[in-house]
This record gives C-alpha cells, sequence and structure tokens, in this order.
C-alpha cells in the first residue's frame, strides 16, 4: 500500500498502466475508488496515478486545517517523489479546483487539464447543503441508510439513480469511510477556494466538461469557469449529473483520450 510522508502527513496512491502520466484527482469527501471504473480504460496508454487528498480516503487527517493550495502541493511533491517532470491532470469538482491551483502554481508540472464539473467557487447553495450534511452525520440523525440515501438525490442524474438505486447504495456502503474531521477540514479549505481573478492565468491546454442535470456544479457555475479560462474546450453531457465518469464513463473517457492525444 503505496504512502508518501510529506511532513507529518502520509498520502496514499496507487499506480496502474505505462505511458504519459495521468493524475486522477478526487473532489469533495471522495477517494482514488471513484476512478476504478475508468482506469482499465486508461492504461493502455497511460502511467495512471490515483490518490487520496488529505483528509480523505487511506490518506491521512492532519490536525492542522489545509487550503486548496496545499492540497496541490501535496501531488506536486508526490510527482516530485516519482520522478514525474510533467504529466496530465483530470479533477472532480474539488478535484477541479486542486488541478487549477496545480496549473497556475507548478506551470511546468501540467501538460494539459480536464476540470470536471467543477467551479471559480462555490455558491451558498452547495455550501450550506455541505453544512446540513455535516451536522446530520455529527448528530447521528439519520442512520447511514437513510443518509445515503439522501445523498444519491444530489450527485446523479434521475434516471441514473432509478435504474442504478440498490447498486449505489451497495457501493455507498462499501466505500472507505470518511471522518468528520476530514469532512470539516476539506469543506473550510473549499468555502476559501475562488480562482475568479487568477484562473485566466492558467496555460495549460483545457478541457472543462459539466452535466446539464448537475446539481452541486450548476451549469451556470461551469459556464463561469470557462469564462475565466477563455482558451478552454467546454462540453456538457446531456442529462447527466455530478459525476459523469461514472454516469457515462465510455463518453467521459473518450473526450478525455482524444483531448489529451490533441495536446
Amino acid at each position: 500500500m503505496p504512502k508518501l510522508q510529506i511532513n507529518d502527513f502520509n498520502m496514499f496512491y496507487q499506480e496502474a498502466g505505462q505511458g504519459e502520466p495521468l493524475f486522477l484527482v478526487p473532489g469533495f469527501s471522495a477517494n482514488h475508488h471513484m476512478w476504478d471504473n475508468i482506469v482499465p480504460m486508461l492504461t493502455d496508454k497511460f502511467r495512471v496515478i490515483q490518490i487520496d487528498n488529505r483528509g480523505s480516503g487511506l490518506s491521512d487527517v492532519p490536525a492542522e486545517s489545509f487550503s486548496i493550495e496545499r492540497l496541490a502541493d501535496d501531488i506536486a511533491t508526490l510527482a516530485e517523489h516519482l520522478q514525474i517532470k510533467q504529466a496530465f491532470f483530470v479533477g472532480s469538482s474539488m478535484g477541479g479546483a486542486i488541478v487549477q491551483t496545480l496549473a497556475v502554481r507548478y506551470p511546468h508540472l501540467t501538460k494539459a487539464i480536464v476540470l470536471s464539473n467543477t467551479f471559480c467557487k462555490t455558491d451558498f447553495r452547495f455550501n450550506l447543503y455541505l453544512d446540513v450534511a455535516y451536522k446530520i452525520q455529527a448528530s447521528n440523525a439519520l442512520d447511514i441508510d437513510d443518509f445515503n440515501q439522501l445523498r444519491l438525490v444530489w450527485p446523479f442524474g434521475e434516471a441514473f439513480v432509478k435504474q442504478n438505486f440498490n447498486d449505489l447504495l451497495t457501493f455507498a456502503k462499501q466505500d472507505l469511510p470518511f471522518t468528520l474531521a476530514g469532512y470539516q477540514k476539506q469543506c473550510e479549505a473549499l468555502e476559501r477556494f475562488d480562482s475568479t481573478t487568477w484562473a485566466n492565468n492558467i496555460k495549460a491546454p483545457t478541457l472543462i466538461m459539466g452535466g446539464e442535470d448537475d446539481l452541486i456544479v450548476l451549469p451556470r457555475l461551469t459556464h463561469t469557469l470557462a469564462r475565466c479560462i477563455p482558451h478552454a474546450k467546454v462540453h456538457m453531457f446531456d442529462k447527466v449529473g455530478h459525476l459523469p465518469s461514472l454516469e457515462v464513463p465510455e463518453a467521459f473517457v473518450d473526450l478525455v483520450r482524444r483531448f489529451l492525444a490533441t495536446d
């Protein structure tokens, strides 16, 4: 189980495949497992590196607070440890915020980036949901099965939830635990993030993806990000929610592969 010690923090990562390095960066409260379904579609061409951000998955939850910038620095440190001088990056939601930050802080490292269902900054509605969800978990106001059902309302398109409801509940039960401390620290980092004034400094080729039925990152937030990165290409999935890599994995991977092949 590979981990890299960064000061007092141990960061989990795993690799598969050969070729140009491709980092897959998960979103808020998620971990490396969110990419498991698409990794086999990428390993014929890429050296795929899955990570757990600090505060989630198999990575440590540090005692101190941290920022999106610190999460980006973690990945840059990992890349240096793996002797990777340049790589592709795919980031989902909060992972997209991290990848934006990487592209500005480490332009030499980011050969091209894919930003899936992400934003320049979160909105009031987004932050309100995270706050209430934290309180529900902290107070045990709902049992875990009821809470998992509540969570399924938010990230997926309606048709996908209907067709895969039981499988999604089973996956939620089997996923890695997420601590309240990790939840709170990632939430605080996310609420402080705002790339509105500096996203135009991103020079790496950029593909922005979004879902027309995304209830977490509304399409208007996706289009706002696209205006902040004028050279970015944009693709919106019809009838898809917040996680196209899970809802329409083949279409998601096809877009990623075609975009990175043009770089």
